[in-house]
């Protein structure tokens, strides 16, 4: 699947892109921009907005080439964060653009309902599952952009229940995953 030669050819690849040339653009947008698509999917709803994202994505890719570090992640990593940093910001623009009457009474915290409304079917079911305190706690931290300190601090919840509710949420979607659920 991702073995050293597949690694290194997705490095020299991304040199490629860094010197100027767009095969290693073609190569690594042949190799992922389906997975890159598909983690765009899951956070945002429209085939359109997912689409937009994961150009966006390898733009960044093409004008950022140069500041890929190998030793902190492998392409596929690096290319799917890149795409779940513009799927995130683009679901922030949807709820800003929402009515503002609509919004938390402070403006500042995403109301979580109305995010996961956004997001894909399969995603709606896996969080329709958790507790709400874990929903809420993975829905600020994933889509919402939030550190854990932010999210107890939106919430009053303690670090630590803010901590143990993420962990939580993470290992349930992981056994949804890896048994074969809907979820992601």
């Amino acid at each position: 699947m991702d073995g050293p030669a597949q690694r290194a050819a997705d490095q020299a690849a991304v040199a490629s892109c860094a010197a100027g040339s767009a095969d290693g653009l073609e190569i690594l947008y042949g190799r992922y921009a389906g997975a890159c698509l598909a983690h765009a999917r899951t956070i945002l709803p429209a085939p359109g907005q997912a689409e937009a994202v994961v150009q966006a994505a390898f733009l960044a890719l093409w004008r950022g080439a140069g500041r890929y570090d190998r030793r902190r992640s492998s392409v596929r990593e690096w290319l799917l964060l890149l795409t779940h940093r513009r799927a995130v910001e683009q679901l922030r623009r949807l709820h800003e653009a929402a009515d503002p009457a609509e919004r938390s009474p402070s403006g500042h915290v995403p109301d979580v309902d109305r995010i996961t409304a956004a997001l894909s079917g399969p995603t709606q079911h896996f969080l329709g599952g958790l507790v709400d305190v874990e929903r809420e706690a993975l829905v600020l931290a994933y889509w919402g952009g939030r550190t854990q300190r932010e999210i107890s601090q939106l919430t009053g919840a303690p670090l630590a229940a803010v901590r143990a509710r993420t962990c939580s949420a993470v290992r349930q979607l992981r056994a949804t995953t890896l048994t074969g659920g809907t979820a992601a």
